[in-house]
């Protein structure tokens, strides 16, 4: 596991032919991965050999109709001889959330590339429309999975889309059950048959960073707010955010660091609700996921234009570490002082509740009631 990416080099199927494979990771961030894959694999030309692939894992397995967009793309390229093999995203659901990450109740495939004439599961269906896109699908089982299998007509080496408009699509023609059904995992890779000398590249491969924090006020359950972090323009500011949302961060004696169990302990109505001293919890202390105290403005390129912006708290230039806050209306006299890396996409009115929050008792801008980060994590 890198920075909430895993790598497999998965060789399932190798029992019915006979080769070898091997599989480098090349680059890991918050905005995406690239690795490769070399193999060659001979006889059992109808079977699959292996599937290597690089996936997400989700800390918070949502019912997939509750789900608005899972944005993402793909950028690979394949070379060798005689190659038989897809190339694919491979997405499980699974009505208890807990289940194991590789497997489910249904599978979802996304084929950009269908190399030597190779067959997914099941029968065509008729041609559909996802991510405007005319795509052919196919349904079938795997056991007791039921299997559903876009296969794009011609081969797509660089795809951008959003990948919940293929859920929509058998939701409403196939009955797929998103109402009860959890998004387990999400991977791409590629599904060898046969072939020498073959070598498979991804470029890139990105998914959606979404994270969310659970909100009590005054001990009871206000609500949850997500976030989009904007890992394209502020890779280094997303990521810093995104692992004291996880717990992934460590301090300096190894144990797990970050927002859950924290207090937002400044409130300014008309302006911005700020948070993240898990420290001190008066807006004095700040770290960040590489163990010192602060680091510099990635970026001033993304503007305070309107409300729900997550932006860096500092305390001057290039002093970013954990603390942040959230606008509750446009406030472009903070251009280029402070690092704008996020926004919220669902949970507006929660932030108008604390923002509403009575202040004074304590302290100036500091909220009578506690305003609580109950739960936090990746989506």
């Amino acid at each position: 596991m890198r920075a909430g990416w895993y790598f497999n080099n998965n060789e399932w199927g190798s029992g019915s032919g006979s080769g070898d494979q091997c599989t480098h990771v090349d680059s890991v961030g918050s905005s995406g991965v690239s690795w490769h894959t070399e193999w060659s694999w001979s006889g059992g030309e109808n079977n699959v050999k292996s599937y290597p692939y690089s996936g997400r894992e989700l800390s918070d397995k949502k019912l997939v109709n509750t789900i608005g967009k899972i944005p993402s793309g793909a950028d690979w390229s394949y070379s060798g001889s005689d190659i038989r093999a897809n190339v694919a995203y491979d997405i499980f659901t699974a009505a208890d959330p807990n289940h194991e990450i590789s497997s489910g109740d249904h599978e979802l495939m996304i084929w950009l590339g269908r190399l030597g004439g190779v067959y997914p599961i099941g029968q065509s269906t008729g041609t559909v429309q996802a991510a405007g896109r005319s795509w052919e699908l196919y349904v079938g089982y795997n056991g007791a999975m039921k299997v559903y299998s876009f296969i794009a007509p011609e081969q797509i080496n660089n795809f951008d889309g959003d990948v919940k408009e293929f859920f929509n699509v058998i939701t409403e023609q196939q009955g797929f059950p998103a109402d009860s059904q959890h998004l387990i995992t999400l991977q791409f890779g590629t599904e060898p048959f046969t072939g020498s000398n073959a070598r498979f590249d991804v470029h890139h491969w990105s998914g959606s960073v979404e994270v969310f924090f659970d909100i009590t006020l005054g001990g009871e359950p206000l609500g949850r707010i997500k976030f989009e972090l904007f890992k394209d323009v502020v890779p280094k500011t997303a990521e810093n955010f995104r692992q004291f949302c996880t717990g992934e961060a460590k301090n300096s004696v190894g144990r797990p660091q970050g927002y859950k169990g924290s207090k937002f302990h400044r409130i300014i109505p008309n302006f911005m609700c700020q948070g993240g001293d898990f420290l001190n919890g008066d807006g004095t202390g700040s770290t960040t996921i590489w163990g010192f105290k602060a680091f510099e403005d990635e970026n001033f390129n993304l503007k305070h234009d309107q409300p729900g912006l997550l932006s860096m708290a500092n305390a001057g230039p290039n002093s970013n570490g954990s603390q942040f806050f959230i606008t509750t209306v446009p406030t472009p006299f903070l251009d280029n002082k402070h690092v704008v890396f996020g926004k919220v996409v669902e949970g507006m009115d929660i932030v108008k509740k604390m923002e509403a929050t009575k202040t004074g008792y304590r302290g100036k801008d500091v909220p009578n009631m506690d305003i609580v980060i109950s739960q936090c994590g990746e989506m």
